[in-house]
């Protein structure tokens, strides 16, 4: 079964974000071919979908192979349907963090923390993840409730503590008017000011001219999506 010709544009986009995701949430880049390969499916097809030249693209796939796109993508923890490719995903969604990724990773034993007690994390356990070799100082803590309709409660934040926050960064803080609480920010920087943005749309950005307004508990560097919601 084929679909009636569709915008291009949003597909091409939204399994570019995917991709894009995937990479994030395993610390590892995720390809056009690596999907092809998780699919069983041809390399050509994906490619055409996605070719960069809007003329050369599918304009009426075939809904068996959306339908084994999303099914791929909803088993890794995406909660998607067939609408995100047709018209687009919100990005403000999926697009939680542009933190550089490497392919050179190592399994590595990171202690899980509690961050109710912000000033001293409480280490409750320790979980194996694959990050970059390259990083220490990481701490892992779990999200107690969904932020985002990907970011579920239960996901993973691991956290580089000692790096600094450039504009872009999704990070940890702490604001001094609520000192019990941790809350997960993009964080840019206009002029004087500090701008944390909210992942959840439901929560208002905050605008800080002062550092002692909050304390950055540090830098998320990966995400581990929980995929049983």
């Amino acid at each position: 079964m084929e679909l009636p010709e569709t915008d291009t544009n949003n597909i091409s986009s939204s399994l570019r974000q995917l991709i894009k995701l995937k990479s994030v949430k395993d610390g590892v880049p995720f390809t056009i071919n690596k999907l092809a390969t998780a699919l069983n499916m041809p390399h050509s097809i994906l490619f055409k979908l996605m070719h960069t030249d809007s003329e050369k693209r599918i304009t009426n796939p075939k809904i068996e192979t959306l339908s084994r796109i999303v099914s791929f993508f909803k088993s890794e923890g995406f909660n998607i349907t067939i609408d995100d490719l047709l018209y687009g995903i919100n990005a403000n969604a999926i697009d939680v963090q542009t933190q550089p990724i490497s392919a050179n990773n190592i399994i590595r034993s990171i202690p899980l923390v509690s961050l109710e007690s912000p000033s001293n994390p409480m280490t409750i356990g320790h979980v194996k993840l694959s990050v970059p070799y390259d990083l220490d100082n990481l701490l892992a803590t779990e999200v107690d409730e969904d932020l985002t309709s990907i970011i579920k409660k239960g996901s993973l934040f691991v956290i580089n503590v000692n790096a600094t926050p450039k504009s872009g960064n999704l990070i940890a803080v702490r604001f001094t008017r609520s000192p019990g609480s941790i809350q997960f920010k993009k964080i840019f920087y206009d002029g004087n000011y500090t701008i944390f943005k909210s992942l959840n749309e439901k929560s208002k950005d905050i605008t800080s001219s002062s550092p002692d307004e909050y304390v950055i508990s540090g830098v998320v560097v990966q995400i581990q999506i929980n995929a049983k919601n």
